[in-house]
């Protein structure tokens, strides 16, 4: 089935479009000019070393690990590509590194927000979201994204997302397929959790998903084979267990194992994948990033700041490509509800008790019947009646 274009009125000009990109940019630089001298990138550590131990430039323990990064430092829970991208920084950036991972990553919320504006563009259901509406998700997303960009510069997290955002975009306009499936591969070999992602690909033409599943699947075992082939024990970092913290959602489920549980990491896989599959099924392919991230945090022993990125990247994704609203209130209700226990004083249990409500409203907002559906117009027609005070989404500028 072809992708409809949405309607484009004659008063939303070029020069609006440029303006509201103008505003966003500018609206993420305020935000990271305010927020980066208090920032600390605390997870860059782990990706540098990890990066001088792979490529030579650091030695453990007086001998060179290379390829047995994951035997060595199996609390490493991040793929090679997210260390083939650090060492690049490493490179180019020298001494100023963490200046130029910022920047970079910065860039990225920008090129993310840029594929999801231009996916919703090009999708029938597109078109009901309004100008506003369009720049408050967006301020809302560049907000968010500073978790990452900012306050931890988590490379597994920031390619992951930028490659859920190309492959929509590839999805969304029926074309290049294969894109879709090379963007999945490499959101898994950055970070092994992606394999979540799996189920978007249920959304490329039907003649074309057995060999995107394929695509992917060799891409992510293609560039972690070198690390097995060197080292079998590099799968035991699967087994890896974090702190089960105060204010997670397993711990008001009553789960009181200080670290991971062994059931939990399986379960969260099958529950992903299968919720994911389930929003396909049923007519639902824009929110599968927001149900299954959504389920991940519900299960999930951690709680750090940059997982609220990704529930709020799969909130602009729903909101733009599958609007109910001419505001973009799914995107606006989880990150007000993740973001509240840093603005007032609450309690872990009140913490997890927001977590759990942001993923459940998240996951219902999917799952449940519309309101009103969005009828598809064609390219040209004129829009009458109360949707004529409707303007489309932005489009992008290259």
């Amino acid at each position: 089935m072809r992708v409809a274009h949405p309607v484009r009125s004659g008063n939303w000009t070029r020069a609006e479009s440029r303006a509201d990109w103008l505003i966003l940019v500018l609206w993420s630089a305020v935000v990271a000019a305010v927020r980066m001298p208090a920032s600390t990138p605390v997870s860059w550590r782990y990706f540098d070393e990890a990066a001088a131990v792979v490529f030579g430039a650091r030695k453990l323990h007086g001998i060179h690990v290379g390829l047995r990064l994951y035997e060595v430092r199996p609390g490493d829970q991040f793929g090679p590509l997210s260390i083939v991208a650090a060492q690049a920084l490493r490179v180019l950036g020298g001494s100023h590194v963490v200046m130029l991972a910022h920047i970079v990553f910065l860039a990225a919320g920008i090129g993310i927000l840029w594929l999801v504006i231009d996916a919703a563009r090009h999708s029938t259901h597109g078109v009901l979201v309004s100008r506003g509406g369009v720049l408050l998700a967006g301020a809302l997303f560049l907000y968010e994204w500073d978790h990452l960009a900012l306050d931890s510069l988590h490379v597994d997290d920031a390619i992951a997302l930028a490659c859920a955002a190309l492959a929509i975009d590839a999805i969304v306009r029926e074309r290049d397929w294969w894109w879709a499936a090379l963007a999945i591969g490499a959101a898994t070999a950055a970070k092994p959790w992606a394999i979540m992602l799996l189920p978007l690909l249920c959304a490329v033409p039907p003649g074309r998903r057995i060999r995107a599943w394929a695509v992917a699947i060799v891409v992510g075992i293609g560039v972690w084979a070198p690390f097995v082939i060197a080292d079998s024990k590099t799968l035991v970092a699967a087994r890896y267990t974090i702190v089960n913290a105060r204010s997670s959602v397993l711990r008001l489920f009553g789960v009181r194992n200080p670290r991971t549980p062994k059931w939990d990491r399986l379960t969260q896989l099958v529950t992903t994948l299968g919720v994911g599959g389930l929003a396909f099924v049923r007519g639902r392919w824009a929110g599968i990033v927001l149900v299954t991230v959504a389920v991940r945090m519900m299960l999930d022993p951690g709680v750090n700041a940059y997982y609220t990125s990704g529930l709020v990247f799969g909130a602009l994704v729903w909101d733009l490509l599958r609007p109910r609203w001419r505001w973009p209130i799914t995107t606006a209700f989880v990150t007000l509800l993740l973001e509240l226990p840093a603005i007032v004083s609450i309690s872990p249990t009140g913490a997890a008790a927001l977590r759990l409500l942001a993923c459940l409203g998240a996951i219902a907002t999917v799952f449940a019947p519309a309101l009103r559906e969005v009828t598809p117009v064609t390219v040209g027609a004129q829009v009458e009646g109360p949707s004529s005070s409707r303007t489309p989404i932005p489009t992008p500028q290259a």
